[in-house]
């Protein structure tokens, strides 16, 4: 299991970090116990981005702090988004059928706009993949058990297709019973269908952000940076969860591939390159490449044995 602290973190926190596959699989089963029900979310910044959703970061961002503290400012952000969606045509599923309020705010969610809807994943290495897309600084992965009914309730399916806006979010947000304490803190969830490709390939469900969010019922994991590159590598060969799998619709490998994503080379595909520069006889330009990658990474063997025949075929 990774070290309580990797060298350069502030003890900020007690979070476990993870520096492979095989550390977070290990916190993963500690922090479940083998239990099922449970959520996962990747973000790429540790320390920078809260958990919460995009539309409080909009409302902050706009109007200040305080805004964010009240459910009749998000109300009347939501009703503003959805009118505007509306007025443009944008609350058809594939061009037909008329979506509900929720059908609509995922969609929204999916190309980009800011709603009180917050991604999570029910497959842990899908979250695990979001967490390590940044190279220059460490990631998290947060942990909750939504099965736990004290903390976590399912939106009915009466409200997720409600098409009217004050049915469907009244019914989240004031209808609450005065009789359970615990209602308060109860956070709504939604496990939507097939509404785009990419849902299902994320195995996507959603939790409603509220004016004040328990982060408290997370578990919170640190992503070392370090180890971002090798994770990512090893999902991708191992468990075929890349930017091909997970944004299988154009919209999201578009972004995903856009001027400000990082691209980083595979060791396979620098290997590839490395072939390819053998192949054309540039020997001491695959050499230098070769070294450079064995400097740093933890390498296959077959790197080793490619450079034993460079240097074999040099000392003929």
């Amino acid at each position: 299991m990774g070290k309580p602290m990797v060298g350069g973190h502030k003890e900020e926190d007690s979070a476990p970090v993870v520096e492979s596959v095989r550390d977070f699989l290990s916190i993963i089963e500690h922090i479940t116990k083998g239990l099922s029900g449970y959520v996962f979310r990747g973000q790429s910044n540790f320390s920078k981005y809260k958990l919460e959703s995009g539309a409080k970061r909009r409302i902050r961002k706009s109007c200040g702090t305080g805004s964010v503290a009240k459910w009749s400012t998000l109300e009347l952000y939501h009703q503003f988004l959805i009118n505007s969606a509306k007025s443009k045509g944008h609350y058809f599923g594939n061009g037909t059928r008329e979506l509900s309020i929720f059908e609509i705010l995922a969609e929204l969610q999916h190309f980009g706009a800011a709603t009180l809807l917050i991604d999570f994943t029910r497959n842990a290495l899908v979250a695990l993949y979001f967490s390590a897309i940044d190279e220059s600084t460490d990631g998290s992965v947060h942990v909750a058990r939504i099965s736990d009914t004290f903390r976590f309730r399912e939106i009915p399916l009466s409200i997720v297709t409600e098409k009217d806006f004050k049915k469907a979010f009244y019914s989240i947000i004031y209808n609450r019973s005065p009789y359970d304490l615990r209602e308060e803190y109860v956070l709504e969830y939604w496990e939507p269908s097939i509404l785009n490709q990419r849902i299902p390939a994320q195995d996507s469900i959603f939790i409603l952000d509220t004016p004040n969010f328990p982060e408290n019922y997370f578990e919170k994991i640190r992503i070392a940076k370090e180890a971002k590159q090798d994770i990512r590598e090893k999902l991708e060969r191992f468990f075929n969860i890349s930017p091909v799998s997970l944004f299988n619709d154009l919209p999201g490998f578009a972004r995903f591939n856009s001027a400000e994503s990082q691209y980083t080379l595979s060791t396979d595909n620098r290997l590839g390159d490395i072939t390819i520069s053998i192949q054309r006889g540039n020997i001491d330009e695959a050499l230098s490449d070769l070294n450079k990658l064995i400097e740093e990474n933890n390498v296959p063997g077959n790197a080793f044995l490619l450079k034993g025949q460079i240097l074999e075929s040099k000392n003929k």
